[in-house]
């Protein structure tokens, strides 16, 4: 099946909708095929798709979506994920946000504070890092509003849930500032790997993509941080 036809076809279809029910568009002459499928446990089904070819040929493919209908009946969520697993990835997606908030405000601190011969460079490093790091904050926030979960409040929850810790140290010097943010973004990339973990055993395949962007991310800002104070 080419790129174009796997881009057609829906993710997710509850074993009550019909042939006409997902608002996808297919090729000409292609039909959609629901049924249940014996194979699998009661609610599961089997879509297919029939596409007539140059040659008048029908081909048919079909798969298999072992989904129950428990997945998405009495749910309040619209991926279906269980109650559980939206308190497991709310409660790690939050904690990764309060981390980002800590770390983007003490990187501006030090970016507001760096002082030296190499201000000019430094100071413009550390700005575009916390540009960076501010720039994931929505997403993660609107992650866990998308997977049925509350998110941060107010500056108080970052304070209870942060674990990179604040800087309120006067006047430090200017390599001091780069090896403890060096040190900070290291504990964010141990962070968001142990969150991609808990996505990925809750089949949250969004949350472990965008997760795998940010740790590429922040083992950059790490390796300019080190290079910087070698």
């Amino acid at each position: 099946m080419g790129e174009k036809w796997r881009n057609s076809l829906p993710r997710r279809i509850p074993p009550s909708a019909s042939v006409t029910d997902p608002p996808h568009t297919y090729p000409p002459q292609t039909e959609v095929i629901h049924q249940r499928a014996p194979s699998q446990p009661a609610g599961a089904f089997l879509l297919g798709i029939r596409t007539q070819n140059a040659y008048n040929v029908h081909e048919v493919t079909t798969m298999d979506f072992p989904f129950s209908t428990g997945d998405y009946q009495g749910s309040d969520v619209a991926d279906g994920f269980s109650p559980a697993n939206v308190d497991n990835l709310s409660e790690s997606l939050n904690a990764l946000l309060a981390d980002c908030f800590a770390l983007y405000l003490k990187t501006k601190n030090f970016h507001w504070h760096m002082t030296g011969p190499h201000f000019r460079d430094w100071h413009l490093m550390l700005d575009e890092q916390a540009t960076q790091i501010y720039g994931i904050t929505d997403d993660i926030a609107e992650r866990v509003r998308k997977i049925g979960g509350t998110t941060i409040r107010s500056i108080g929850q970052i304070a209870r849930l942060q674990r990179i810790q604040d800087s309120d140290e006067p006047g430090p010097a200017p390599e001091v500032m780069l090896k403890e943010l060096l040190a900070d973004n290291r504990t964010l990339i141990a962070q968001l790997r142990s969150a991609h973990t808990v996505c990925a055993l809750a089949d949250d395949y969004a949350s472990t993509a965008m997760i795998e962007v940010w740790i590429d991310e922040a083992e950059r800002r790490a390796w300019f941080l080190f290079e910087a104070t070698r």
